[in-house]
């Protein structure tokens, strides 16, 4: 059991609503994460959830392989993916959130 999931939530759910109206990402840096389990991934699907009812997305860094093996042991489909985004690193997660919201400039 994941004893920290009703801390993680409560926090995230107070960070996202004192985030305001503009918030388009919530990164959570997964690499301090050990271990997943149910919990976890229900925690997690809890605040992705308020997220989309906000317009805003929960994004993934670090533990890519790890969460993909734990979902495919457990029998976790990629149409309950939990989150719209899923970056290696949190500098990787910044520049793709940095590139998105930079219009382009012309040449």
């Amino acid at each position: 059991m994941f004893f920290n999931a009703p801390h993680f939530k409560q926090k995230a759910l107070a960070m996202i609503a004192a985030a305001g109206p503009d918030l388009k990402w919530f990164v959570l840096d997964a690499l301090p994460i050990t271990q997943f389990d149910s919990t976890a991934i229900d925690a997690m699907d809890d605040v992705a959830q308020a997220l989309r009812r906000r317009g805003a997305e929960l994004v993934l860094a670090g533990r890519v392989n790890q969460l993909r093996a734990w979902r495919d042991k457990h029998g976790v489909t990629d149409s309950a993916q939990i989150a719209s985004r899923h970056y290696p690193t949190m500098k990787q997660a910044l520049r793709a959130y940095r590139e998105l919201r930079t219009p382009c400039r012309a040449r």
